[in-house]
């Protein structure tokens, strides 16, 4: 799919019941941020909640994952719709 004019792949899954999504992308311009950030070996983690979703990105390589699921308090139920993929933050 594109976002903003990158390629960017997109998979909507469930984790116990719940929606989630990851997006990758191997755009230069995409870069992962966040509030907290956390190193686990050579890379770095950044989350942040934006809008009721909390999110977690981090590059590894040349590749930008976005890991995205709603907070809990702004859940509706186990059958809302899977995290949109305009989630993917810059």
């Amino acid at each position: 799919m594109q976002h903003e004019g990158e390629d960017v792949a997109y998979l909507a899954y469930t984790m116990n019941e719940r929606p989630v999504s990851l997006l990758v992308t191997a755009s230069e311009r995409i870069v992962p941020n966040g509030q907290e950030v956390y190193r686990s070996g050579n890379l770095l983690f950044h989350f942040s909640a934006h809008k009721g979703l909390k999110l977690i990105t981090w590059r590894d390589r040349n590749l930008v994952y976005a890991l995205v699921r709603l907070h809990a308090l702004a859940e509706k139920g186990p059958n809302q719709d899977a995290v949109p993929p305009h989630a993917f933050a810059r």
